[in-house]
């Protein structure tokens, strides 16, 4: 009979233990509940602030963006006459994103004059630009072209006459 007295005090015990052990878990849950609602209200707010922040940054992009961006898709050289003198003749590309204003030509450091199909070149528009300057293009030549813009860019291409 002792025997069976001490199985059941022993069981009796265990069930107290069981039992307080789940009752301490469920109250370390509802703590865990609160701490994970905190948790998830803590990501929202940074979900948040990550858009706010993308945002800005696309608004940003834009401003800056806003770029001139000159190319020269294509040159030829036009003969002038027996004395190997060329013509320049340049095809250009606005490939930015604002328009472009073109004010001025330089040819190795110096002004030269420019006629050209538009001095204003809207985005992707394209130009054709025929440059002279005083005592020509010689033949064999290398020549660095400085085009300017009313933004205060300037775009560089070099290019060599062809020898005759």
């Amino acid at each position: 009979m002792a025997k069976e007295k001490v199985v059941a005090l022993v069981s009796l015990c265990l069930v107290l233990v069981f039992a307080s052990f789940n009752g301490w878990l469920y109250v370390r849950m509802g703590g865990l509940e609160d701490r994970i609602s905190g948790l998830e209200n803590s990501v929202n707010g940074f979900t948040q602030q990550c858009q706010d922040l993308q945002n800005q940054l696309a608004e940003f992009a834009s401003i800056f963006s806003q770029a001139e961006q000159l190319i020269v898709e294509n040159l030829v050289w036009k003969v002038e006459n027996a004395d190997a003198t060329f013509t320049p003749t340049f095809t250009v590309r606005n490939t930015g994103t604002s328009n472009i204003a073109l004010v001025a030509v330089f040819v190795n450091g110096e002004i030269a004059e420019m006629n050209a199909s538009s001095n204003l070149l809207s985005s992707r528009a394209q130009a054709t630009i025929n440059i002279t300057k005083t005592g020509g293009f010689r033949s064999g030549m290398s020549y660095e072209f400085i085009f300017v813009t009313a933004g205060g860019n300037q775009f560089i291409y070099v290019a060599t006459a062809p020898a005759m």
